[in-house]
């Protein structure tokens, strides 16, 4: 857990006021032992508040390295999902803006005032600067992000940053449908970016992408290199990544792939999806590349 210091520190130097509150979020128990937590984020266990939230049991407290910084720990391990919902349990304020991103990632400094400017422009989108069109059979889906200025698309990427609020996923006793994961298959726990975006599309949130100098993939760094699922051994023209996604919408069914709310419906962002994958190839292929539409 120390690699990830450097996006902590991140989260909490914004310009401005900043985020009210930074949360680190982790499982009690990860792969069966139980999750060492280091001194610098935590001093103690018995400091630690142990609540729970319609059944569901965790422990929050705050951090000795910043006063902004809080800990939740997760009596049940939700995946990579735990980023937001871990947040949903503690956060009951239907108009609080939530920002979550990948523990891997460098943001920056504007990322805050950034997505206040446009959750006010956009008050009903969730936001993001990465995501994409997805269909359950589409064999030829390379993994293709639209980093582009879309109104609305299947899913948006975590590893970007998006914002929502917490509204979108129901309040008290409604907020429980979002923990069905842990009830799914490796495929949903692990491809949490659809996910995410199918609990959105199921409470009628469109997902939004916007295109920011300020706020982009190419000013994003990675804090440390831990190979993660795009990087994992996978058949899939899109990696393992796509291919969990694409696994995890016939688990929850082919008419949950999310593929008509892409803008201007299903053949629209089916052709505008294969034409930024060839424009993807062709630069990578004048990069000196191979023609890869990823």
């Amino acid at each position: 857990m120390d690699v990830m210091k450097p996006t902590v520190d991140a989260l909490l130097q914004q310009e401005g006021e900043g985020f009210d509150a930074v949360y680190v979020i982790v499982p009690r128990v990860y792969r069966e032992k139980v999750v060492e937590i280091p001194s610098w984020l935590l001093e103690d266990d018995a400091t630690l508040n142990r609540t729970e939230f319609h059944g569901i049991t965790f422990a929050t407290g705050s951090s000795p390295y910043h006063t902004k910084l809080r800990l939740i720990v997760l009596d049940t391990d939700f995946g990579p999902a735990s980023k937001v919902l871990g947040t949903l349990l503690v956060e009951q304020d239907p108009d609080t803006i939530i920002v979550y991103g990948d523990d891997d990632r460098m943001y920056p400094p504007q990322l805050c005032e950034r997505a206040l400017h446009y959750t006010y422009k956009y008050p009903n989108d969730a936001i993001a600067v990465v995501g994409g069109w997805i269909s359950t059979e589409d064999g030829l889906y390379c993994g293709r992000s639209l980093a582009v200025g879309v109104n609305s698309v299947s899913f948006v990427g975590g590893a970007g940053g998006v914002v929502v609020k917490r509204k979108f996923y129901g309040l008290e006793e409604q907020t429980v449908s979002a923990f069905e994961i842990v009830n799914l298959s490796k495929n949903c726990f692990l491809g949490d970016d659809y996910y995410l975006s199918h609990v959105l599309s199921r409470n009628g949130v469109r997902r939004r992408l916007v295109l920011d100098s300020c706020w982009n993939l190419d000013v994003l760094t990675a804090s440390f290199a831990h190979g993660g699922l795009s990087y994992a051994p996978s058949e899939h023209p899109g990696g393992a990544n796509v291919e969990h996604y694409q696994k995890c919408i016939r688990e929850l069914g082919k008419d949950q792939d999310l593929s008509h709310d892409g803008e201007f419906g299903f053949v629209f962002m089916m052709l505008f999806s294969r034409l930024w994958g060839i424009f993807r190839g062709l630069k990578s292929l004048y990069s000196g590349g191979e023609f890869v539409p990823c």
